[in-house]
């Protein structure tokens, strides 16, 4: 039985309910006893963007446990719940491969296969996507302050 490490992650939850992360730790926790795999940890970021630069702690935390190999594979709800940055990534894809390609898979994306070059390829793409939906989003969010600040 591989012992896996849950990362949970949701941009912003001002009133800190915890649900989404929650909600992705339940789907994490399925997946993983439907691989027959025991939970070692879970990681959760709550409130916390991967979008904009700031600390993350409990990823920062993930990334040592994987150099450590104190977890076999990992589990995310989906990829763009680990990376929004193509260079956080590219870190990322280093580090796997230094620590041995854990196994990586996700709830609603499958697999994440970074030990062949197709693998980090697809990988890399959806994190060109998660960014660009990042960039987009903060457009709009731009746009509706303008609004509000011009409606007073």
């Amino acid at each position: 039985m591989r012992t896996v490490g849950v990362y949970a992650r949701i941009s912003s939850d001002p009133a800190d309910t915890r649900l989404g992360v929650d909600r992705q730790v339940e789907d994490c926790r399925r997946l993983a006893a439907d691989l027959g795999s025991a939970v070692g940890d879970l990681y959760v970021d709550n409130d916390v963007s991967a979008w904009s630069g700031k600390r993350r702690p409990e990823y920062e935390r993930l990334c040592e446990d994987i150099k450590a190999a104190t977890i076999d594979a990992l589990i995310a709800w989906h990829p763009d719940r680990l990376h929004r940055s193509p260079r956080e990534l590219e870190d990322f894809i280093d580090l796997c491969e230094a620590a041995g390609n854990p196994e990586i898979r996700t709830v609603t994306a499958g697999d994440v296969d970074l030990s062949t070059p197709n693998g980090r390829m697809v990988a890399r793409m959806l994190g060109v996507m998660a960014r660009g939906e990042s960039d987009k989003s903060a457009v709009r969010i731009r746009r509706k302050h303008l609004e509000l600040a011009t409606k007073g």
